[in-house]
């Protein structure tokens, strides 16, 4: 049952707070590399009479460092207790999640070389591309394969 209108607003920025009690430590430094790459494609949600966000603290974090001014918030009309039940549950949720790796390795190379490579601004080689297939119970490509899906060579 929804209970809370859902639509986003865009934000100011500097109106808005990380929760003090979030005790999840996010990797700040790939959120920023996604944004750089596919933009901010959700809201950050947070808590009406404190301000402090309950969903998406590490992205709200990432924005701030790079000096967005808004930013679109869901804003939830819910008790301090609820607050710190959805930043718990949201932040364990996402720990417990896991990939299919029969789909994984069917994706091509494109779609998730930036997901493999843990958003590390390194490029994957043709042999980090393959150990990773293999990983994932896959059969290794060839290399005009891997050239021809764009993966840079082997290094030597």
């Amino acid at each position: 049952m929804i209970q809370h209108d859902l639509t986003p607003v865009e934000t100011d920025i500097e109106t808005i707070y990380p929760h003090p009690r979030n005790p999840h430590n996010g990797d700040v430094e790939a959120i920023k590399r996604s944004i750089a790459k596919n933009g901010v494609y959700a809201p950050v949600v947070i808590q009406k009479s404190t301000r402090f966000v309950v969903k998406g603290n590490h992205t709200y974090e990432a924005l701030m460092d790079l000096g967005f001014p808004t930013l679109p918030v869901v804003t939830l009309d819910i008790d301090d207790d609820r607050a710190l039940r959805i930043l718990l549950t949201d932040n364990r949720i996402s720990q417990r999640g896991n990939d299919d790796p029969g789909l994984l390795k069917t994706l091509p190379v494109s779609s998730y070389e930036f997901v493999i490579s843990r958003f590390d601004e390194k490029p994957l080689t043709a042999r980090d591309f393959n150990r990773v297939r293999k990983g994932l119970g896959g059969i290794p490509l060839s290399k005009a394969d891997l050239q021809q899906q764009g993966v840079p060579a082997w290094e030597k």
